[in-house]
């Protein structure tokens, strides 16, 4: 029942809300008929311009003020009082007691005054917000300690953020360091309105209604009944200071508070009470202002309403309030105004901030009653409706000690208490309580009500309960005791929920320098203290009243402890702790008085808009004798319910008549709820549309408590780091996936078109169709299972296998003795086939019916040839996978049959102790032709397997191929000869004729696909027979005798030959570099057991040797050769001297050697190495210059403090990457670099690596980025492990909501640095994929459509940097010179590209080449070896999609030439194009060509020598430069090349006749005999295998006889295997010693140019000429 009547009064309250009109509160009117329309100054929000003459005094942000001479430790910036004791041990020992007894001063302060007072220093100084850098002190948290180190750790501290201060102070001791005030010091409202005009506004309604004027209120009908007025919710996001709520110590949104101007205003419920008062207050006068004035504005009604607002609280302030505070001065001394001065500064004194001024905390309560009167009825503990409150959240009954009511507490509090407190409790408990009654709610507790103030504050009435509540309420007690609410439990931030206040007073005022006590003191010239015993002299102590005597005797034992904390030196006492140590029962002492009056009196003299001053007419005289007469309680009046009888007539000054209802008793924490401890866990509350979680806490009080920054951080970069690889992985999958089956198609259809394969015997069909089955690997190395066709072949025994149009495998049963072995898959339509000699067979057909026809008509095959089936028992799948005898183990037998070959053969191991497998298998011609690498239809292949397989079995024993292996590596020449003899003698009749000789030498030359004219052939024969006598031979028959004679002039290479394996992985001579791939031949010294020039007895290692020397004998027998300018001595009539001009003495040291090699490679690239240098010393310059000014001269700054040295890198890599990035838009100006190319430049410049270069920075450049990305991801970790509060001062430029807590998430997502830098890594990752060589070769096409996303890139650049994270934007300072560059050369390019060039004629030629020619533009000059980018302009190709081909045409030629091998999409696209124009002969179509440009090619004429090495498709550049030399030599040009030798590496050069015909051209118009072609098949690896062997002789023959190759028809030196280009080169330097140097130009596969380029690495060691080279690869 009592509730219920509780809420009705609440109700009836509710509804006894009136608006007051002007009349009835006695608003002064002015008889002026022009007050309507006067203009009045109204003052700024930031307190500038106050004063007219220092308009910058009293200013926000401006410095505090100094009244004591400052004392930080080195004079300028560091804390003061190092010397002092830790200020948590002073809190600890001199503040600490029980709380509990009330205030008894003169005129006894309330609750209400006290609060009151907390609303006062914020209108006056802000000062907490940490400096910029933030700074940190420590506040040393002692071992043990009951609340921060309960469980005895120690090496603990709480972090305390040194406050702001200006930055132009604290460098000098003359200039110490001084903090900022971050508001006004004036009364003038910031407290309301805040101290910006931006801020200002938000709180307001701006617009022109009825309710102009007002502050925006939170869902009210009526802005006119003004205690219905609550302030608008933040949902606009307000930077209120939001810390975690100690009680439940989590983030909360900031949408919760009201907007308020103080941004602390919602800092407990108590403060907040305030804030909404004043509030009303505003709209209060809104309102009457309204109804006087009617047609005023928004504008005018706000500022005239603001103005009224601010002298109110003035009033107060100083009249009604201070004197109650600073009892131990008269009301006249407080009270008088001395009038406005503008000599007198208003600033904030530090000791005022610091210490004085805090003083209202020894007067705070642990508590707050709420309360309400009905009649004479005085309910105390109102509930809140809305609210229901848990055990461990708030504060209810029951909470403490099991106690039901207050009520309760009080009849029965002995039960639950000790004696002392229970006489503590009775002392200032309320004698009549007859009239009072009690609700379900005790008392709010202080401690737990931080920063959770809209939780008590949730409706209009709520206000009320409050503000009546703390006008009955006493505050504590004037003495030293601190309530523990402050002292130990105040809020903290979020790593720290508790902090205790008062050390923090200690620990601030050291920061900001202040002197000791007994200094401040005399400064103040106050009487001095030489003794502690002097700091309280008990000022109105009474010994009759027991009180008094009894805290005389606590202050002095309190002194003691000062003493003894402070190691009895009073000069470095602190001045809150000895300053608080001078209260009294009047309140504060002398010291803190002193400060304390003169701060007002200076902030009213100095206030040109006060509201006494006259001379700013802002009020006439009866405005202002009206706002001298109002009263807070009148006030409370106008804009609350209160029913104000229960209200005494001051509410800063307790009544203890009952009718003003006087607390039930006075609040302490012995018997209250106790403050929720340190990382404690609360519950949840829940109300309207607001959740307020309790979790556990995030403190670092707990050493297993979570931390807040780990939340959310860790798993997003891991996330982010896998997100990356998998993205980049899935599109180069899929990518690589589309153009490789884009590609196949391409081939496939190229293939099919140019060539149809038809099934050998006849295919397994079922009902008239052909089946597919899938054949089952068995081993993922092997490659995946395929689907095929299989056909039978009765006539030859054989098993073929098809996929599409190409024959995949064929099975030879020739040699099949038992019976094929088929086992069934349980439950599966496949089946195993196991043969007597190969690998097995398995297959899977698609359903059993198919299954059971298939297994018939193989069957039936098998029994056709004679071979039969024998059934094995069924098995899973599983099982017969894994007993399946796979191609690969095939592979490793055969293997391993060839290494007991070579052991054989080497060491003559005994071949009983080989295994079973080896000895017993059997090797099939396919396997054979394989080992030896050559097609099964050869001609060679079938006679050296006939003439091994003595048995005639079809196959090969390993005994039988241990023979024919021995023979050839270990027989003599002339048994070599009888081995080839037989092997060709197909008749066996002891006897060679003609024509079996040339099938001999048909064999040779088909091996190399070498295609030699009958006539030509036959020359080569009839010679070889004369030179043996033998041309006039009856038979033409051969005895091997006579083949023998034919062969003598070759037996010594003979001697050497030996039969190579291809494919066979056994012990092989080391190769080396400048070999391509060949073997390398070691060199034979004396130590080996030869003499000079000669070999080793039994060394097998001469015929290596023999061989090589057989190379150079073919070489120097083309060409007689000579030094230019000087004949070369011969080297085998003076081998020392050769070796004196090759090689270094054997005498020299190895530091000489390597110096002689540093000199040279210097001397070589010189040019090279110093921009190489050049571009690293500035990379180098770059990175260090910002990473000293990181690190060095902006040490301090915020970020540099949080990261360390990590923004010093990530700023020097970043710039490096600016440098870099802006570089590469130089290296790509092609058009720019070809036209300076043909300066002087170039002889100091290589324009010719502008390609290498460009990667060299792209490569450099993606290393700054990688050490940019790293350094950062440890930076964001520091970063979100930071003080959420301190990143407002390190990023400016970005606002987020005070409740959020920053994670890593926010810096990467949701920022324009963070989302950009993620798009840049992204795009730099899919460019540098796919520049890598196997993208460029696959997805040609996504490569460049990636590579030009350029621009987005440099566009993602400029606007990361624009995000100012750590400073302004500096890429444009990179980027703009090269910016210029590129867009010039672009341009150029986009003047050329568009012209459309026609195609004169096409050309479809062999190995996949098709040649085009265009019709020269008029005006166009290139030179020979230039290149040239070009797109088709048809149907099915894109206009945009260029492509880079070499120009194949000279520059004197009508015509633009290119031929173009088909070895991607584009291009296989291409030729077929062409191929079908021609074959329709329709109109050949357009193209743009975009250049030409240059590259090193081009340079070869610059060189007296030049080496030529074209492979491949790499010979166009070459075939221009060919027809240029003619065309030069035709002319006369003068060029300062003498001499060329080219060097062509093919693997066949049957196909390249179009090549052949310049070759051939170009030799028949050599008239100065300046060209020298050398022309390398590699169809074989070795050149001293016995098949390269015979064709030397063959070759040499033809070449002797016709003066030109048999097998190219040109005079070029016709090689067979790859070129050993270290050798060639020793030749070079033996016959061009004398030339400085020899320009190398290579194009080609990559393997070939490296090994040119290692070759000439090597000869560039030693002295002779230097072989420069310039490559391209394609």
């Amino acid at each position: 029942m009592l509730t219920v009547a509780l809420l009705l009064l609440i109700g009836v309250s509710g509804a006894l809300g009136r608006v007051y009109t002007a009349s009835e509160i006695n608003w002064p009117t002015d008889a002026e008929s022009t007050y309507e329309h006067r203009e009045w100054e109204w003052a700024g929000y930031d307190g500038w311009y106050n004063n007219l003459a220092h308009p910058d005094w009293g200013g926000a942000d401006s410095e505090l003020s100094r009244r004591l001479v400052p004392e930080y430790s080195d004079g300028t910036y560091l804390p003061a009082g190092v010397e002092r004791p830790p200020p948590i041990l002073v809190s600890d020992q001199t503040m600490k007691g029980v709380t509990g007894f009330a205030s008894d001063a003169r005129d006894k302060r309330t609750a209400f005054f006290i609060f009151f007072g907390q609303q006062v220093v914020e209108e006056m100084l802000d000062a907490q917000r940490a400096g910029c850098p933030p700074e940190y002190l420590e506040l040393v948290i002692p071992l043990c300690h009951d609340l921060y180190d309960f469980d005895c750790a120690g090496y603990k501290f709480i972090p305390l953020p040194r406050s702001r201060y200006n930055k132009v102070t604290g460098q000098t001791p003359n200039v110490p360091r001084e903090q900022l005030n971050e508001i006004t010091p004036y009364m003038d409202g910031g407290l309301f309105y805040g101290v910006t005009k931006t801020w200002a506004d938000s709180l307001r309604i701006l617009e022109e209604g009825i309710y102009r004027g007002a502050l925006v209120a939170t869902d009210v009908a009526n802005y006119s009944d003004i205690a219905t007025h609550l302030p608008a919710i933040n949902t606009i996001g307000l930077p209120m200071a939001n810390p975690s709520p100690p009680a439940n110590h989590t983030l909360q949104i900031v949408n919760r508070f009201y907007r308020l101007g103080n941004p602390r205003g919602n800092e407990n419920p108590f403060l907040l009470v305030w804030g909404v008062f004043w509030y009303r207050v505003h709209n209060f006068f809104a309102h009457i202002l309204r109804e006087q004035y009617p047609s005023w504005r928004d504008e005018r009604v706000f500022n005239r309403a603001r103005q009224f607002t601010i002298a109110t609280y003035q009033k107060i302030v100083y009249f009604d309030w201070l004197p109650i505070f600073l009892q131990g001065m008269t009301r006249a001394e407080l009270i008088d105004y001395g009038g406005y001065s503008s000599s007198i500064f208003p600033g904030i004194t530090h000791v005022f901030q610091s210490a004085a001024m805090r003083f209202g905390h020894t007067l705070v309560t642990p508590g707050i009653w709420r309360r309400t009167k009905n009649d004479t009825t005085c309910y105390f503990g109102t509930p809140y409706s809305y609210l229901t409150f848990q055990e461990g959240s708030l504060q209810h009954n029951g909470s403490y000690m099991g106690v039901s009511s207050w009520k309760d507490l009080v009849a029965n509090g002995s039960n639950y208490m000790s004696p002392t407190s229970w006489a503590l409790f009775q002392k200032n408990l309320n004698p009549d309580l007859t009239n009072y009654e009690e609700s379900n709610l005790f008392a709010l507790r202080t401690c737990n009500a931080f920063w959770n103030g809209p939780v008590y504050i949730r409706e209009p009435k709520d206000i009320e309960p409050m503000l009546e509540g703390m006008a009955s309420q006493l505050t504590e007690r004037e003495d030293f005791i601190i309530t523990e609410d402050l002292r130990g439990f105040v809020f903290g931030p979020l790593e720290f929920s508790r902090r205790d206040l008062m050390a923090v007073n200690i620990l601030r005022g050291r920061d900001h320098g202040l002197p000791g006590y007994a200094a401040a003191r005399k400064q103040f010239r106050l009487d001095p203290v030489t003794e502690f015993s002097q700091i309280n002299l008990f000022r109105g102590f009474q010994t009759n009243i027991t009180e008094h005597q009894v805290l005389r005797e606590e202050t002095l034992a309190n002194l003691e402890r000062l003493r003894v904390v402070y190691n009895n030196d009073l000069n470095t006492v602190d001045i809150w702790a000895g300053g608080l140590l001078e209260t009294d029962f009047r309140g504060p002492g002398t010291l803190f008085t002193a400060i304390i009056f003169d701060q007002f009196d200076r902030i009213r003299r100095s206030d040109r808009f006060w509201f006494q001053n006259e001379l700013n007419e802002l009020f006439t005289t009866a405005e202002r004798d009206w706002i001298l007469n109002i009263t807070i309680r009148d006030l409370l009046q106008y804009v609350t319910d209160i029913d104000m009888s229960g209200i005494q007539a001051d509410p800063f000054i307790f009544s203890p008549d009952p009718a003003h209802c006087p607390q039930p008793f006075q609040l302490s924490q012995l018997w209250m709820d106790q403050c929720l401890p340190v990382g404690s866990t609360g519950t949840n509350i829940e109300y309207g549309d607001l959740r307020i979680g309790f979790s556990q806490s995030l403190d670092f009080y707990y050493s297993n408590a979570q931390q807040w920054y780990s939340v959310g951080s860790h798993p997003l970069v891991v996330f982010i780091i896998f997100a990356y690889i998998l993205m980049v992985a899935t599109i180069l999958g899929v990518l690589a996936f589309i153009n490789k089956r884009r590609r196949l198609k391409v081939i496939r259809t190229h293939v099919d078109r140019q060539k149809t394969v038809k099934a050998i015997g006849e295919e397994i069909t079922y009902e008239d169709d052909g089946v597919v089955m899938t054949e089952l690997k068995g081993d993922p190395s092997t490659g995946r299972d395929r689907p095929v066709r299989v056909s039978l072949d009765v006539k030859k025994k054989t098993i073929h296998l098809y996929f599409q149009a190409a024959r995949l495998r064929k099975i030879d049963l020739t040699a099949q003795q038992e019976k094929v072995q088929l086992s069934k898959v349980r439950n599966k339509p496949m089946m195993v086939l196991k043969f007597e000699i190969g690998y097995d067979l398995a297959l899977e057909i698609d359903t059993p019916d198919i299954y059971t026809k298939v297994e018939e008509q193989l069957i039936a095959f098998f029994d056709a040839i004679g071979v039969g089936v024998v059934r094995m028992e069924e098995s899973s799948k599983r099982e017969a996978i894994r007993h399946l005898y796979t191609y690969q183990k095939r592979q490793k037998d055969i293997e391993a049959f060839f290494k007991a070959i070579f052991a054989q053969e080497s060491r003559g191991s005994d071949t009983q102790n080989l295994p079973e497998n080896i000895t017993n298998l059997q090797l099939t011609k396919e396997e054979f032709a394989a080992v030896m690498g050559l097609k099964v239809g050869s001609v060679f292949v079938e006679y050296m397997f006939d003439l091994a397989d003595k048995d005639g079995s079809g196959t090969i024993s390993f005994r039988e191929f241990l023979e024919i292996f021995i023979a050839f590596h270990k027989g003599t020449a002339d048994e070599k000869l009888e081995l080839i003899f037989r092997m060709y003698d197909v008749n066996n009749d002891q006897t060679l004729d003609k024509k079996e000789f040339k099938n001999m030498l048909k064999s040779m030359m088909d091996l190399v696909r070498a295609d030699v004219a009958g006539d030509k052939l036959d020359k080569v024969v009839n010679e070889m027979f004369k030179t043996a006598g033998f041309e006039n031979k009856e038979d033409g028959a051969l005895s091997f005798n006579d083949f023998k004679n034919i062969m003598e002039e070759h037996k010594h290479h003979l001697e050497s030959a030996t039969l190579d394996l291809k494919g066979i992985d056994v012990a092989a001579p080391a190769t080396g570099p400048g070999t391509s791939g060949a073997t390398k031949e070691p060199e034979i010294t004396p130590a080996e057991g030869a003499t000079d020039g000669g070999e080793a007895d039994g060394s097998s290692r001469n015929r290596y040797a023999r061989a090589r020397k057989t190379v150079h004998h073919a070489y120097r027998s083309a060409h007689s050769r000579t030094t230019y300018g000087k004949q070369a001595p011969a080297a085998e009539n003076n081998p020392n001297e050769r070796r004196t001009q090759l090689e270094l003495p054997k005498t020299v040291t190895l530091p000489i050697k390597l110096l002689k090699f540093y000199l040279r490679f210097m001397e070589n690239y010189k040019r090279h190495i110093f921009w190489l240098i050049l571009f690293y010393l500035v990379t180098i310059w770059i990175f260090a210059e910002r990473a000293y000014f990181f690190s060095v001269e902006r040490e301090h700054i915020g970020l540099r403090r949080i990261t360390g040295l990590g923004v010093s890198v990530t700023r020097g890599a970043a710039s490096v990457q600016m440098f870099h990035y802006s570089l590469l838009l130089v290296t790509m100006s092609r058009n720019i670099i070809t036209m300076l190319r043909e300066t002087m430049l170039n002889k100091f410049i290589p324009f010719d690596t502008y390609i290498s270069f460009h990667k060299n920075v792209a490569i450099t450049a993606m290393f700054g980025t990688l050490i940019h990305c790293i350094g950062h991801a440890f930076n964001f970790y520091h970063i979100a492990t930071e003080n959420p509060n301190d990143l407002t001062c390190f990023f400016r430029e970005y606002f987020h909501r005070t409740h959020r807590l920053i994670k890593f998430s926010y810096w990467v997502f949701e920022t324009i640095t963070g989302l950009t830098a993620v798009a840049l890594v992204l795009q730099l990752t899919l460019i540098y994929t796919f520049s890598t060589q196997y993208a460029r070769r696959y997805v040609y096409q996504s490569f460049w459509l990636v590579h030009n996303t350029y621009p987005v890139w440099y566009i993602l650049m400029i606007l990361h940097g624009m995000g100012r994270l750590v400073q302004d934007p500096i890429f444009g300072n990179f980027l703009i010179g090269p910016a210029l560059i590129f867009i010039f050369d672009k341009l150029i390019s986009y003047s050329r590209r568009k012209i459309e060039l026609a195609v004169v004629k096409a050309h479809v030629l062999p190995s996949l080449v098709t040649g085009i020619y265009l019709k020269k533009p008029p005006g166009l000059e290139y030179q020979s070896g230039q290149w040239a980018r070009i797109a088709l302009k048809a149907k099915g190709f894109y206009g945009d999609e260029y492509h880079s081909f070499t120009i194949s045409s000279a520059p004197h030629e009508e015509f633009l030439s290119f031929h173009i091998r088909s070895v991607g999409p584009w291009t296989y696209n291409f030729r077929d194009y062409f191929q079908q124009v021609n074959e329709a002969q329709s109109v050949l179509p357009k193209v743009y060509m975009e250049g030409p440009w240059g590259e090193g090619h081009q340079e070869w004429f610059r060189f007296e020598v030049s080496v030529l090495v074209g492979g491949g498709i790499g010979v166009t550049p070459f075939a221009s430069i060919l027809k240029d030399i003619v065309h030069k030599n035709k002319v006369g040009a003068n060029i300062a090349c003498k001499k060329i030798l080219f060097i062509w590496v093919t693997r066949t050069q049957k196909q390249w006749e179009w090549f052949l015909d310049i070759i051939r051209e170009a030799e028949e118009n050599d008239a100065n005999g300046i060209l020298e072609n050398h022309i390398y098949i590699t169809a074989f690896f070795d050149k001293f295998d016995l098949r390269t062997t015979m064709l030397y002789v063959v070759e040499r023959d033809f070449q002797r006889l016709a003066g030109q190759s048999l097998f190219t028809g040109s005079r070029a030196v016709t090689h067979f295997g790859r070129p050993n280009f270290v050798d060639f080169f020793n030749g070079l330097s033996e016959d061009y010693f004398e030339v400085p140097a020899v320009g190398v130009f290579s194009c080609g596969p990559p393997g070939m140019t490296k090994s040119v380029e290692e070759a000439c690495s090597v000869k560039n060691r030693f002295e002779g000429p230097a072989f420069l080279h310039h490559y391209e690869n394609f």
